[in-house]
């Protein structure tokens, strides 16, 4: 898993953010060092090629080349600006997607502009737009081979760690508690996040505690049946005919030998106490409220 880790990391140092992957594609620091990067490569491609023409400039022909250089940065810091932009509107895009959005737009973008340098330089007053093309494909063919085995690097790692994640996933339901219904659907929760198991007629609504928000999932399944899945684990009580409670999601202990109540942390729920529920652990309870 560390070479995993590793490995998107540097990954991520060129590609990458890897918290919102591509939603800006880069940070400044990033996107600067890849125009520079993409800068030098293409004053180097260029000054040997010479393509768009600049074989056929006599003179400043190396003032030619830096021109074009920048407008190759330029287009850069286009498509990862467009990019970032991208990123935000289209909620739902992909890895993929975006990097083909980010391709797109450095070509089209790059040929706009080496485009209007000809006519502004008067290079050719009638350039070629087809060639223009070539020659862009020709100069980024090596960045772009680049971006591409890196996406293909990236999405095979992130493969790699599902899988990973996956076995994880498996060898830790173990730990987990497994409720089974009287249909095909099931519920793996750690116990520390069950806080509490309400019935009604055959059903059965769990409530879990996710991070910061609590959710409720319905199981067709007795109480009875759940009270027997939940043995082994003290801290559950069957404090109702209709309530199962985590005993350290216990807030409150109200009302009297009558009607003992139960309020809980994180939800809004009086959880009622029956009759015969043990007095002893009740005040138990209460004393480890008070001294807790």
């Amino acid at each position: 898993m560390h070479e995993f880790i590793n490995k998107q990391k540097i990954l991520s140092w060129f590609i990458l953010d890897t918290d919102e992957p591509l939603s800006g594609l880069l940070s400044p620091v990033r996107a600067l060092m890849l125009s520079l990067i993409t800068g030098v490569y293409a004053m180097l491609i260029i000054s040997i090629l010479e393509p768009f023409g600049i074989s056929l400039v006599n003179d400043e022909r190396i003032g030619t080349q830096i021109i074009f250089s920048i407008l190759q940065v330029l287009a850069v810091l286009l498509s990862i600006v467009s990019g970032y932009w991208f990123s935000r509107i289209v909620k739902r895009n992909t890895l993929v997607l975006t990097v083909s959005f980010n391709l797109l737009i450095f070509i089209l973008s790059s040929t706009l502009l080496s485009f209007l340098a000809i006519v502004f330089l008067e290079i050719n007053s009638k350039p070629n737009l087809l060639d223009i093309v070539v020659d862009e494909l020709i100069i980024s063919s090596v960045p772009v081979f680049l971006l591409l085995f890196s996406l293909q690097s990236t999405l095979s790692w992130e493969a790699k760690v599902n899988e990973y994640d996956k076995n994880s996933y498996e060898n830790d339901r173990g730990k987990r508690i497994h409720i089974k219904s009287d249909t095909k659907k099931e519920v793996f929760v750690d116990p520390e996040q069950l806080i509490l198991i309400q019935a009604s007629q055959n059903y059965s609504t769990l409530y879990i505690q996710d991070k910061d928000k609590t959710h409720k999932t319905m199981l067709r399944v007795s109480m009875k049946s759940i009270e027997d899945q939940l043995s082994g684990h003290e801290c559950f009580l069957r404090c109702h005919n209709s309530f199962i409670v985590n005993r350290n999601y216990i807030d409150v202990v109200s009302g009297n030998s009558r009607a003992y109540k139960f309020l809980l942390k994180s939800i809004d729920i009086s959880v009622p106490v029956s009759r015969n529920f043990p007095k002893e652990l009740i005040e138990e309870i209460k004393k480890s409220l008070q001294y807790g």
